[in-house]
């Protein structure tokens, strides 16, 4: 019974990433290291690390959540900020300015730029995380993958998670 529903809850990550990321985010063919869809402006700074990134191929595309139900709804159009990354296998660090609050992020190894998280029946076979390393095993909620933001500097390290 578990494993049904890890397995469905894969299908439903897919399928939002994909979907909310295609009707969000521009073609993101520049050189630009980073592009940022949407800014917000604040006093707290967050520096963002993600590690365990399998190749530099592709694209990293995130989304920075600051309300539970549009994170949980995975509606990226109403993320507080979405993000493009251009990918290094030995990691790579962003840092956005945001107001205090709580947070949740969510990102996705696009390797072939489809603009998918895409999947071999079930299991994604690229790569994808979430703040706090929540959803190893299951989408998670929102208090599983926030954090708190302070008018301080805030470190914020995920791990790439490739099941293929």
């Amino acid at each position: 019974m578990r494993m049904a529903l890890m397995s469905l809850g894969f299908v439903v990550l897919a399928a939002l990433a994909g979907i909310g990321f295609m009707y969000s985010m521009s073609d993101s063919s520049s050189e630009h290291n980073t592009e940022t869809v949407k800014n917000v402006e604040g006093d707290g700074q967050l520096k963002l690390i993600i590690t365990n990134i399998r190749n530099d191929k592709g694209i990293i595309y995130g989304a920075i959540f600051d309300n539970k139900d549009i994170f949980e709804m995975a509606d990226y159009e109403q993320a507080a900020i979405q993000f493009v990354i251009k990918p290094e296998s030995i990691g790579v660090e962003q840092s956005f300015n945001l107001p205090e609050g709580d947070y949740a992020v969510f990102v996705f190894h696009d390797e072939n730029k489809n603009m998918d998280l895409d999947s071999k029946g079930m299991i994604p076979t690229e790569g994808y995380a979430y703040s706090q390393n929540a959803g190893r095993n299951d989408l998670p909620s929102f208090a599983d993958a926030k954090f708190s933001l302070s008018s301080d500097d805030s470190v914020e390290k995920i791990k790439m998670i490739y099941y293929q």
